[in-house]
């Protein structure tokens, strides 16, 4: 009875395979010989074969051992036989998976038939121990959230879990065989070389930072630890990594690195506004009164008062610019509600772009894109401030070539319930390196006049405050694209709606101001700051009778001694007794005043009173104040809550 014909694959060379030919042709049955390329291990899937040779010379001990454990890996079901030319190193190519080790010179039809024959019966009598060992650690590895992959000693996949699969974005047979370096990101792969020959060395590593590709391109931050993956007799055989997803670990730290940065930026705030705001209220009535003289003088003095007037309008807008950067860095520790209004995307996008205008003018052609996209609830200078500043971004990107090559493209549209606006350009990309470290507060890779590494993280947080956030795709040398994204009913709705009820309080009160033109009301100032009392009393004191207390302790006792007043102007935070103290005391000696009573705010705020102005919603101005401002405050503090008794004592009318 002839033998049946028994199908092997060849990993090797031609002259094996014909070597193999020659060698097996006698008694003991006849063998069909594949031949397999060192890099086409799948085409094992594929292939009808009850075993695989591998031939020891065909690269170094470590490629072959690579090679074992693919072949293992892709046809786990047939024994892997190595044909080696030496000895003494069988034990650790069985460690590796191979079935078993067959020196050349000793290869005929009849040991090969053996050795295939005993090395099936062999698996076959352990499939069952190989279950029960399976079982016990396939929920644990399958269904683990970070993925897991074992490799071969140079570094390719043997087998992973199924969150390496999604977190690689490929199909797990698809990843067999590959190096784990490919999936790496740009800049990153040869730190990952570097992790695996470590571990190679017999070192574990921990915490390896790292940024993974998927096949969409998108860039996934990941922490990884590794360590040898061992056999009996402690030899090595390859590794194992385990990889944590850390997207979110990394938007916690860059929050709580925000939230740091925020309570600085209020101290620094408060510092500033306390200056700022005499500065401004000086300088305004400075201006007035060069007005009067100038329409009191003569030709010969009005050329120099003209001068004087435009110094003065230098320095107001200096401090309005001053004003401005600290309400940047106010972000980082609070968003301000005051303009949250019902608000369409492309309006502000069409306001962004105006005054991008000079910056893009003569670097790009700007298009604009705007879909049919409903209203929202935004805080519209803060969201309008995000597209300016991407918009400014792109003009940077495309750098100073041609207006005809370059484009800046703005693109507003309704995708899944959410609002999307996709600001992109075909400029010069942003580096690997740099992708993980945009939203990054004070990272900027622009000269130092032309940015402060704030802008795309003051960005983030007010998209992220509303519901939202920013997406960024990239390409080196072809351009860049961030997509923002809000939700159809944003973080401020409510906002929006309270927003609504004051604006409508807001416009009753300017009628009734209007109703008692003239009017003169007693007005308490409290503030710690000399300047500060000083300049609000100087603001007031041409429309109103002005009192002034250094602290909470003093204007309490006034109160309590009996003495009126028709609206009260409080410094929030104050030492000793601060504004929410005040605001507890007066609800005791003189409610009805409570409603009449205007907190003023530096910017640092601590979380009691952050609780307190949540609760209570007093009335909040910021520093820095200007004089016409606080004369409307005033005004409208009094015309918006009249109190029980008319004709106050407290309040008298002028000629």
């Amino acid at each position: 009875m002839a033998s049946s014909i028994i199908p092997l694959a060849v990993l090797g060379s031609e002259t094996v395979v014909k070597s193999l030919e020659r060698s097996t042709m006698g008694k003991g049955g006849l063998f069909s010989l594949a031949l397999v390329g060192s890099d086409s291990f799948e085409q094992l899937r594929e292939m009808s074969i009850e075993g695989v040779l591998v031939d020891h010379d065909s690269g170094t001990e470590e490629q072959v051992i690579a090679a074992i454990q693919l072949c293992r890996a892709f046809r786990p079901d047939v024994p892997v036989l190595v044909l080696t030319s030496t000895s003494g190193n069988s034990r650790r190519l069985s460690r590796a998976g191979a079935a078993f080790s067959l020196h050349k010179s000793g290869v005929n039809a009849a040991a090969l038939r053996s050795v295939i024959q005993g090395a099936s019966g062999m698996r076959a009598n352990g499939k069952q121990e190989v279950a029960r060992n399976a079982h016990t650690f396939a929920a644990a590895y399958e269904f683990s959230t970070d993925a897991i992959l074992n490799l071969t000693t140079d570094g390719r996949i043997l087998h992973c879990n199924a969150a390496a699969e999604t977190q690689l974005g490929t199909k797990r047979d698809e990843l067999l065989g590959k190096e784990l370096a490919t999936f790496a990101a740009p800049g990153h792969q040869s730190k990952h070389s570097e992790m695996l020959e470590t571990v190679a060395s017999g070192v574990p590593v921990s915490a390896f930072e790292t940024v993974w590709c998927g096949r969409n391109g998108e860039l996934q931050p990941m922490s990884l630890s590794a360590a040898p993956m061992r056999a009996a007799q402690d030899l090595q055989i390859g590794a194992v990594v385990v990889g944590r997803d850390t997207t979110n670990a990394k938007r916690t730290e860059e929050l709580q690195r925000l939230a740091s940065i925020g309570q600085l930026a209020a101290g620094v705030a408060h510092e500033i506004n306390n200056p700022a705001t005499f500065v401004r209220g000086s300088a305004e009535m400075l201006r007035d009164s060069l007005d009067k003289l100038r329409a009191e003088c003569d030709s010969s003095q009005a050329e120099q008062l003209d001068k004087m007037r435009q110094m003065v309008d230098d320095c107001l807008l200096g401090v309005g610019r001053i004003s401005a950067v600290v309400k940047d860095l106010s972000v980082f520790s609070r968003i301000e509600h005051d303009d949250v209004a019902l608000t369409s995307v492309n309006d502000l996008v069409r306001n962004a772009a105006a005054l991008a205008g000079n910056e893009l003018r003569h670097r790009a052609e700007l298009q604009l894109e705007l879909g049919d996209v409903p209203g929202i609830a935004l805080d519209r200078a803060k969201v309008a401030q995000v597209f300016l500043n991407l918009l400014v971004n792109a003009a940077h990107a495309v750098g100073d070539g041609s207006r005809a090559d370059n484009v800046v493209r703005v693109e507003t549209r309704l995708v899944d319930e959410q609002v999307s606006v996709v600001v992109s350009d075909t400029g010069c990309g942003i580096a690997p390196e740099n992708l993980d470290r945009i939203f990054a507060p004070f990272f900027t890779t622009k000269p130092r006049e032309h940015g402060t590494g704030l802008g795309l993280a003051i960005s983030l947080e007010t998209v992220r405050r509303h519901g939202g956030d920013i997406k960024v795709r990239t390409a080196l040398n072809r351009g860049t694209e961030f997509e923002v994204t809000f939700p159809l009913r944003t973080a401020l709705h409510r906002e929006e709606l309270r927003s609504k009820r004051r604006a409508a309080s807001a416009s009753k009160g300017i009628q009734k101001a209007s109703a008692h033109p003239g009017s003169r009301y007693r007005v308490l100032v409290i503030d710690d700051e000399p300047l500060v009392r000083r300049s609000f009393r100087r603001f007031l004191a041409s429309d109103h009778d002005v009192q002034v207390a250094e602290g909470g302790a003093q204007a309490l006792a006034m109160l309590e001694a009996g003495e009126r007043f028709d609206v009260i102007l409080c410094d929030l935070m104050m030492p000793k007794i601060d504004g929410v103290a005040v605001w507890y005391g007066v609800q005791q000696v003189a409610p009805d005043l409570l409603q009449r009573m205007i907190f003023i705010s530096g910017g640092a705020v601590t979380p009691h009173a952050r609780s307190f102005l949540e609760k209570e919603t007093p009335a909040l101005m910021e520093k820095p104040i200007g004089r016409q401002e606080l004369l409307s405050a005033v005004a409208n503090a009094v015309a918006d809550n009249p109190l029980p008794e008319e004709g106050a004592p407290s309040r008298t009318a002028t000629t």
